[in-house]
């Protein structure tokens, strides 16, 4: 099993190719793939990035979305419509960044892949985490409340 780093250096990130024919290719191992071989690189903790084959474009967030749309469909729901339509909002509020950073602090505190690590062992880490972070977000929502009144 390969364990999940967040300090992975780019050199240990693997490049997926995507060509116009929506083919992804994976150039460590050089065999196509399937979105479905991405699902489990993330799940294993395999870094990946993928670009467009011909412009070079960054195409890994949109490739992870997809991901994360196609596990929506299925049992592994993770997201009310409410938490999607909180997210679109928050996209376009001036505190989008501080959420992002909160929210990525908190996600970023669960070590899932450590061995033997059932999910609850990281539980109070993350419960501490996103409570110092809610009331850095509150705080920052208040002073720009406090700004505009």
């Amino acid at each position: 099993m390969v364990v999940y780093s967040w300090g992975k250096h780019m050199t240990d990130v693997r490049l997926i190719k995507k060509y116009k024919n929506r083919r992804l290719y994976d150039t460590a191992i050089s065999q196509y793939i399937t979105i479905e071989d991405l699902k489990h690189y993330s799940l294993k903790g395999i870094l990946f990035k993928v670009e467009e084959a011909s412009t070079h474009n960054n195409l890994t967030n949109i490739t992870l979305f997809q991901i994360l749309a196609d596990m929506e469909t299925s049992s592994s729901q993770i997201f009310t419509e409410n938490t999607l339509r909180q997210c679109i909002i928050l996209a376009q509020h001036p505190l989008n960044q501080a959420f992002k950073t909160m929210l990525e602090q908190m996600l970023g505190s669960f070590d899932l892949q450590k061995e033997g690590n059932p999910f609850w062992q990281d539980m109070r880490k993350a419960t501490e985490i996103w409570q110092e972070q809610s009331q850095k977000f509150m705080q920052q929502w208040e002073d720009l409340l406090q700004k505009n009144r």
